[in-house]
């Protein structure tokens, strides 16, 4: 519960721009396509764990929890968590997929390139 997953490698290797997803698997997913990540294990966020992502030098927060109701609610969670601390965006999914690690490569690339901040996306 008060564990972020991948966030050792992010502060070991400085990463100022972090993806955040729900679930490991995705974050791995993003890793292998040499994408820092970081997941909650889940679509919640405790303080612990907000005490110790802001300890981290993280710059911007690239959020890119599920495609679905739940998703989208913890979307806005960490919105509201790290909106005024972060640079925090958003990304596109395409139609019919659900999670990142259900997108191809190029889907990947598009999603970067097509990212919103999060204020103009959700407002």
């Amino acid at each position: 519960k008060n564990h972020v997953y991948g966030l050792f490698a992010i502060k070991k290797h400085g990463f100022k721009e972090v993806w955040a997803v729900e679930s490991e698997i995705d974050a791995l997913y993003l890793w292998s396509m040499g994408i820092p990540a970081i997941a909650f294990g889940g679509a919640s966020i405790n303080e612990v764990q907000k005490k110790i992502i802001l300890n981290t030098g993280i710059e911007s927060l690239i959020i890119a929890t599920d495609n679905d109701v739940v998703g989208h609610r913890f979307a806005n969670v960490l919105k509201n968590e790290f909106g005024g601390i972060f640079n925090c965006s958003r990304i596109s999914f395409p139609e019919g997929v659900k999670d990142v690690n259900e997108m191809t490569p190029e889907q990947l690339k598009q999603a970067i390139k097509t990212s919103e901040n999060f204020i103009k996306f959700y407002v």
